[in-house]
């Protein structure tokens, strides 16, 4: 049956929350959070959180587009970095900017946040462009970096939770832009017994009857276990011919029926999209490309090949995974900003890393040349195409 549920409103922030087209989906449970602004969140799952999760993607969007403010100007000279640290951001601007600024960028002032540096006490400042989803129309500061959405968040009244949420997400987005361009993966896998939840296994064996479902492992970073799971259609005429997701958590069966979730999302909002405003989803060019996949024969393109990044042994906790992540690049900066809801205080989490992909697609504007994926093969076997599914 059927869920009757009913819109609610609230200020600070204004926004609103309600339940998705009933006409359209029954169970699992879709909600919507938005405001007057076109800024969204989107809850999906199979519990009674699921508004919660709304909420708390809004927050998320609401403090990634409005919240990181600037705290003054500077060269990157005077951010604070040691030398190494400046050549890596400088590498990776180089790469993401317009032709008109590449000469600049040593010379230009940036407007800039203070941000604490992974597994270090010591502060610095950083490109408040690299750390906030603002547009920052017609600033100059723009202008180095166009595109960028890799940055890992999150937002929870637990600054410790919140940080670890950031690191997950963070995770997932490197690994699979790195599956995507290396064409590679740990292993491919079945769903098997990570599928608990009652709801989920009935999605799933529905879904089974209308096509295949496949989970590449995508746990290239010691620590964490990151999932991908895809779906492909068996009848070329269906509605929906893929539709994929990805997570990372500590727990393996956690991460793969997350993904099982986000690839069941995906397949509900596939249909929809020509309903989505042109900022529902980013850009329209986004949206085009998140329907490039949703094709028969279409193929990933994925092989096994097997890596595994970090110190030796199998633990999955933050410890191992913030360990893992360093053996990379010791140039990875958090950023943390607090705001309030209601008179709840809420922590709000950014990762980033010149070394790693500042956007989740490869193409135009992306350090596509940098440490992460010189892990995982040569310049000229890269697949530097936008991932249609970003």
């Amino acid at each position: 049956m059927q869920r009757s549920y009913r819109s609610f409103a609230s200020r600070t922030p204004r926004y609103r929350v309600t339940p998705a087209y009933p006409a359209s989906i029954f169970e699992p449970t879709v909600f919507s959070a938005d405001d007057a602004n076109d800024l969204n969140g989107h809850g999906f799952g199979l519990g009674p959180g699921v508004a919660v999760k709304a909420m708390g993607e809004y927050f998320e969007r609401y403090a990634a587009f409005r919240a990181v403010t600037s705290r003054g100007m500077g060269k990157i000279a005077e951010m604070r970095l040691d030398p190494e640290e400046q050549d890596a951001l400088v590498l990776a601007l180089r790469q993401t900017c317009h032709d008109d600024v590449r000469d600049d960028i040593e010379a230009a002032s940036f407007r800039l946040v203070e941000v604490n540096r992974l597994g270090e006490d010591r502060m610095a400042l950083y490109p408040t462009l690299l750390l906030s989803l603002h547009s920052f129309d017609e600033q100059r500061d723009v202008r180095f970096a166009p595109v960028r959405d890799s940055s890992g968040s999150a937002i929870h009244p637990d600054k410790k939770t919140a940080f670890q949420g950031a690191l997950l997400e963070f995770v997932e987005r490197q690994c699979t832009t790195a599956m995507w361009v290396s064409r590679r993966c740990n292993a491919i896998e079945g769903l098997g017994a990570a599928l608990k939840d009652r709801k989920a296994r009935a999605i799933h064996d529905q879904m089974a009857m209308a096509g295949s479902l496949n989970v590449l492992d995508l746990s290239f970073l010691k620590g964490a276990s990151v999932k991908f799971c895809e779906y492909k259609s068996q009848d070329p005429d269906a509605l929906v011919n893929f539709s994929c997701g990805c997570s990372a958590d500590f727990d393996p069966d956690a991460a793969t029926a997350k993904a099982f979730t986000e690839a069941w999302q995906t397949s509900l909002l596939l249909p929809q999209m020509e309903f989505f405003g042109a900022r529902e989803y980013g850009s329209t060019s986004l949206k085009d490309n998140f329907q490039a996949a949703n094709r028969a024969g279409f193929e990933l393109g994925v092989g096994v090949d097997p890596r595994a990044i970090g110190a030796d042994g199998n633990d999955r906790n933050m410890e191992t995974l913030v360990d893992s992540i360093l053996s990379v690049s010791r140039n990875v900066y958090l950023y943390f900003r607090s705001i309030y809801v209601a008179g709840t205080k809420l922590h709000f989490c950014r990762v980033v890393s010149p070394d790693f992909f500042l956007h989740m697609s490869p193409g135009d504007h992306n350090n596509n040349d940098n440490r992460w994926i010189d892990l995982f093969c040569e310049k000229a076997s890269r697949r530097l195409e936008p991932m249609p599914f970003s």
